[in-house]
């Protein structure tokens, strides 16, 4: 990880806030991992995926987790991307522990609205 990525404020903000943005954080090779990985998913959803509107609504939302159990795109960015170490600096951690990953896929325009958040 580039040492300039998270600051000293970045962590006071994280530790205050719970929250902070961090552009940049991830080079376009992880960008574009990601997108292929997603991709990947759009066409071939696993088990836990869930297609969040009826057939007669406007849009496409699909949520899905744990795809780094399945497709080596996210497994990949788990293991050795700077997430890791990024989440280490910012909870000021010796060990960060990996728990699932999940992902939230909705289309411009789509009315359905979204769980949880």
């Amino acid at each position: 990880m580039d040492q300039d990525v998270v600051t000293d404020r970045d962590v006071e903000t994280y530790e205050t806030d719970g929250v902070v943005c961090l552009r940049g954080a991830f080079g376009r090779e992880w960008i574009d991992l990601l997108a292929a990985g997603v991709e990947k998913d759009i066409a071939n959803p696993g088990p836990l995926h869930t297609i969040q509107q009826t057939a007669n609504d406007p849009g496409f939302f699909l949520t899905d987790f744990c795809m780094a159990q399945r497709l080596a795109e996210f497994r990949r960015f788990v293991l050795e991307s700077p997430a890791g170490a990024i989440s280490q600096r910012l909870m000021r951690s010796r060990r960060v522990n990996f728990f699932y990953d999940g992902l939230w896929v909705k289309e411009r325009g789509t009315p359905k609205r979204t769980r949880w958040h």
